[in-house]
């Protein structure tokens, strides 16, 4: 199967309403926009775009709770990540790996020198 393009000109229509999708979208004093963009985070409940009203608007302290809680989940896989490296977390038995391979032993000067590098000669 072939597409063709043949009597397919440049379009005299503007962009935006060849995209209608592209086009700017209003947004709501106070209101945090989730990121599909077709509903909004009104305090701690959705609601469908088309049901706020223009002069509606979410008391500013609700907004930054909504913005806050969702910056916390969007970063707290990498937080609970380096908790492990900074010691919160015995990252060697969360793995299942046995004490010393990772090297956290080796930092705290708890493992035995069973290095095979010879020594220097003095």
């Amino acid at each position: 199967m072939t597409l063709c393009t043949k009597g397919m000109g440049i379009s005299l229509d503007s962009h935006r309403r060849r995209m209608p999708w592209t086009a700017e979208k209003e947004c709501v004093p106070g209101v945090v926009h989730s990121s599909k963009e077709k509903m909004v985070l009104d305090g701690a409940r959705r609601v469908d775009v088309d049901c706020i009203d223009r002069a509606s608007q979410v008391y500013p302290l609700e907004a930054l709770r909504a913005a806050v809680a969702s910056y916390e989940y969007n970063t707290s896989t990498g937080r609970t990540f380096l908790i492990g490296f900074s010691g919160g977390i015995k990252c060697t038995q969360a793995m299942g790996l046995p004490r010393g391979v990772a090297g956290g032993d080796a930092r705290r000067g708890r493992h035995q020198h069973r290095h095979s590098f010879p020594w220097p000669r003095q």
